[in-house]
């Protein structure tokens, strides 16, 4: 059956009225649950995007700043409905399409259902007036917080389509994978191991195989892999589960202050001016380089070029009004590397490379002061270990000083200037006291400029990798034009 007109149809109401505390709170800040961030969006439009059409239309969302003096004044159009549906935003959506036929028979719903007898996560009143007698509670203070037991209303039968993420344990159930692993990766999740699988068994086998051959020293900063195994098209492979969120989701929700973040900075920097290094000949370390900081990005250039998704972004780009001075970012950074070329590629030695200790692959911790690294670059034999040494600070630097997380997680938006040209708006960005810290204890250890030189490759040769969202495409080659603008001057 169709809603076929508002007088059908429930107001749905998200009370987004709560704000996450300790100790979620020190992984997501303190904020309404609707604003958590999982998956490149906010759980309240997880929860929007997963109703069913007519309902979106009926969503209203209730926070901590809505005056609730009268239901006329909060819900104009309360009047006109067929019932309400109220849903706790602590709720976040674990099974989309179970959860849109939840809805659906809520609607329809001759009786008064609720998900569950304490703490209820979704209700649905038959009528406006059963709501209107609960008014002045709701009013008060959301009515899934009550301590007490729900008796009234019907019990939904169906397993439970929303989780309950205001326990810490359950959010960390609810958002491992949260960095959603690569098409054809497949994470397997138990109370205490992972299960890693994929049909790229070379990869996962360098996954595995690198903790097994770096040395001692740098397994405690490392999660581990164990039992590698292969069976028809897929391998896969085992690592202990750490219940610790990672950097990233901690990052992009403002939930450190300068001093958590110092504290995380002493541990990987720790980790990284530890690393194992090794003298080796001028040529090695300059073939080393120069695949690292300039094939790399002219075969993604090639890529983005030669998919026709690629090709699509870079008309779109082209057409645009500066987008030919945008797309010579490439130019500007090739020629910028031959000039800085002896100071990019550095001393004669190597160093035991993790290959991507970006934010998300660092899970930390700071109430225990934990830091452990994940999804390492890979190696099958010792010498595949080695990588130019400046190459994991820069992955590092990307995430800090670039504001990679943030768009990545799709926290930005592609706006028009004045003269018609596209412009890169970031919704949040890193604290400038973080960058300033971090600037000063790169100081300490290297050229900064040759640094954002090498952070700027990262974002020039991660554009094909990102074709599934175009606008992060545009994004990124924005981000590496401004960086090499700052080289500039």
């Amino acid at each position: 059956m169709t809603l076929q007109n508002s007088s059908q149809r429930p107001v749905i109401i998200y009370d987004d009225r709560e704000v996450v505390q300790p100790p979620l709170s020190l992984i997501v800040g303190h904020r309404g649950f609707g604003a958590v961030r999982v998956r490149n969006q906010s759980l309240f439009s997880r929860l929007r995007d997963a109703l069913p059409d007519w309902a979106q239309g009926q969503l209203v969302r209730v926070t901590g700043t809505t005056q609730l003096h009268s239901p006329d004044n909060a819900l104009p159009h309360l009047s006109d409905a067929r019932g309400v549906i109220l849903i706790a935003a602590r709720g976040a959506v674990l099974d989309p399409e179970g959860f849109a036929q939840q809805i659906e028979r809520l609607a329809l719903s001759d009786r008064s259902i609720i998900d569950r007898r304490r703490h209820p996560l979704i209700r649905g009143f038959v009528t406006v007036a059963d709501f209107l007698d609960e008014w002045e509670a709701f009013a008060r203070a959301p009515l899934h917080i009550e301590a007490g037991e729900w008796t009234d209303p019907a019990l939904f039968a169906e397993p439970h389509t929303l989780v309950d993420i205001s326990d810490r344990s359950r959010f960390l159930d609810f958002i491992a994978g949260a960095t959603s692993p690569r098409e054809f990766n497949q994470i397997q999740i138990d109370p205490l191991v992972y299960v890693k699988r994929s049909s790229d068994k070379a990869k996962l086998k360098a996954e595995h195989d690198y903790y097994d051959l770096i040395p001692a020293s740098m397994k405690p900063w490392m999660v581990g892999a164990y039992n590698y195994s292969e069976a028809g098209e897929t391998a896969q492979y085992e690592m202990p589960r750490r219940f610790y969120a990672d950097a990233a989701i901690q990052w992009i929700h403002n939930a450190w202050d300068v001093t958590t973040f110092g504290r995380f900075l002493d541990r990987i920097f720790a980790f990284l001016d530890g690393r194992p290094t090794r003298k080796a000949q001028r040529s090695e370390v300059e073939e080393i380089a120069r695949r690292l900081y300039v094939d790399k990005v002219r075969e993604r250039f090639g890529q983005l070029q030669n998919s026709e998704r690629g090709a699509q972004v870079l008309a779109l780009l082209r057409a645009s009004n500066g987008g030919s001075e945008l797309l010579a970012a490439y130019d500007t950074y090739f020629e910028r590397v031959e000039r800085q070329w002896s100071s990019l590629r550095g001393a004669d030695q190597l160093a035991i490379g993790h290959g991507d200790p970006c934010l998300s692959n660092i899970l930390y911790d700071d109430t225990s002061l934990t830091l452990q690294l994940i999804d390492p670059k890979g190696a099958t034999e010792e010498a595949q270990l080695w990588t130019h040494a400046l190459y994991d600070y820069a992955k590092l630097s990307h995430s800090i000083l670039g504001d990679y997380d943030f768009i990545n997680n799709r926290m930005f938006r592609i706006e028009l200037t004045a003269d018609a040209r596209l412009d890169l708006a970031l919704l949040e960005q890193t604290r400038e006291a973080f960058k300033a810290e971090f600037r000063k204890r790169i100081s300490e250890r290297m050229d900064p400029d040759v640094l954002r030189l090498a952070e700027a490759s990262l974002f020039l040769s991660m554009l094909p990798l990102h074709l599934d969202h175009m606008d992060k495409v545009a994004a990124f080659l924005m981000r590496a034009k401004t960086i090499l603008a700052e080289l500039k001057h």
